[in-house]
């Protein structure tokens, strides 16, 4: 369910298109963004992992935070983040997608919880942020979720 993506090897990036959908064109990225449906979403920090085994195991002796973040693509998106000096992509497709659930109970560190179903394995990323990015995330999903609409 993760690649190392740290080196150009097309063969992985063909496996991870090959779920989470095509790259948005370089122009249509352009004019979207414009519009207000950026590719990229804000970035949070990674605390938590479930699910993802290789990635946990990866994440087992880390001592310091890590970010995440997401890029849309024609199908769903792709969860990249950083593990020392590696970097891993999930890709999920948007029937995949759960649930995005936010909690504000700590104004200044708020959580957002996405929850993934890819056959038989259900998948929990826990991540942190300020208020105002982590509104900016759920708005940033709603807006990827939905390839018609614009950002409201």
């Amino acid at each position: 369910m993760i690649w190392n993506v740290t080196y150009n090897d097309a063969q992985r990036w063909e496996q991870v298109h090959l779920i989470a959908g095509k790259r948005i064109p370089w122009a249509q990225s352009i004019t979207d963004s414009i519009r207000g449906r950026t590719v990229g979403s804000p970035k949070l920090d990674l605390v938590g992992v479930e699910g993802l085994k290789e990635l946990e195991r990866l994440r087992l002796s880390l001592n310091h935070r890590t970010s995440v973040n997401f890029q849309r693509t024609t199908e769903g998106v792709i969860a990249y983040t950083k593990v020392r000096l590696e970097v891993y992509a999930v890709p999920i497709r948007f029937p995949e997608i759960l649930s995005v659930d936010a909690d504000y109970a700590d104004a200044a560190q708020s959580r957002l919880v996405l929850h993934f179903q890819r056959d038989e394995e259900t998948v929990k990323l826990t991540m942190t942020g300020a208020s105002r990015v982590l509104d900016r995330t759920l708005q940033w999903f709603k807006m990827a979720s939905n390839p018609e609409g614009a950002a409201s």
